[in-house]
């Protein structure tokens, strides 16, 4: 898929909440999302529904200012940051 269509399919369908999680920023090259799934299963979840369109995939991001944090809207949800 191209990158015109993977960026389009994301504004369209911004949301992949029956996948178990919710896309809450998006750029080209970075994705954050919310999820109650654990941190060991989030990131081939998000490749398989929201793909990247890169050899590579998403990689999660897990040091610094990047790292998992708590949702404040949802205590049991954390906002991951992926990058490609």
């Amino acid at each position: 898929m191209e990158t015109k269509e993977l960026l389009k399919n994301m504004v369209e369908n911004p949301t992949k909440k029956e996948h178990g999680f919710e896309i809450t920023k998006m750029s080209l090259l970075n994705l954050q999302v919310c999820s109650k799934l654990p941190q060991d299963e989030i990131g081939a979840i998000v490749n398989r529904y929201s793909p990247s369109g890169t050899e590579q995939g998403w990689h999660l991001e897990t040091e610094g200012n990047l790292a998992p944090v708590c949702c404040a809207n949802d205590p049991l949800s954390k906002h991951y940051v992926f990058s490609c």
